[in-house]
């Protein structure tokens, strides 16, 4: 269970997709999990931890994330599975973290983007980058877009424009400060 006594506004939490037989509608995640896994393994390297799916901004008493359909807050109690948080090295301005996610909050959520990810998949390591469908957060996002857009913010430097759930755990601006299973 994540202790959040111990998270500071900014943090991110990373979740690892897990299949589940009930409802219907997490049939097809498998799918998408794989396509995710290996976009990031591609860009990441086999070395690295390529497996988180989802990225969540601790912003209490809660989270805000980007999800299907729309961006939102949720709870602790929410986050099931296995997770790792995550916290920025450099100092955050919390009451901007909170401005952006609120002006993101009902945002649609960029389906074009994730499929763009499966055909990056598909296609391999070199097309990583490329994009057909999503609108590269422009308008949309998914949630490690917007998840990044809510940081940026905040004050945390980015060096890339694509970020996926990987990035929070292979980039050495983020330090690992807790992960267990919910």
């Amino acid at each position: 269970m994540i202790d959040a006594s111990k998270l500071m506004p900014g943090d991110v939490i990373l979740t690892y997709g897990e299949f589940r037989w009930w409802p219907p509608k997490y049939w097809l995640l498998p799918i998408f999990y794989a396509a995710i896994h290996k976009y990031q393994k591609a860009k990441w390297g086999p070395q690295s931890d390529y497996k988180p799916t989802h990225v969540r901004v601790v912003l209490a008493p809660g989270f805000f994330e980007v999800t299907y359909p729309k961006a939102r807050f949720g709870y602790m109690a929410e986050v099931k599975g296995r997770y790792k948080v995550c916290r920025y090295r450099g100092d955050l301005n919390e009451n901007a973290l909170y401005a952006k996610a609120y002006a993101l909050v009902g945002s649609a959520y960029d389906m074009g983007d994730n499929l763009d990810f499966g055909l990056s998949a598909l296609l391999g390591f070199l097309t990583r980058n490329f994009r057909v469908f999503g609108d590269r957060a422009k308008k949309y996002f998914v949630c490690g877009t917007g998840a990044a857009e809510v940081l940026t913010n905040g004050g945390a430097k980015f060096t890339m424009q694509a970020i996926d759930p990987a990035y929070f755990v292979n980039m050495p601006d983020w330090a690992v400060v807790q992960e267990g299973e919910a």
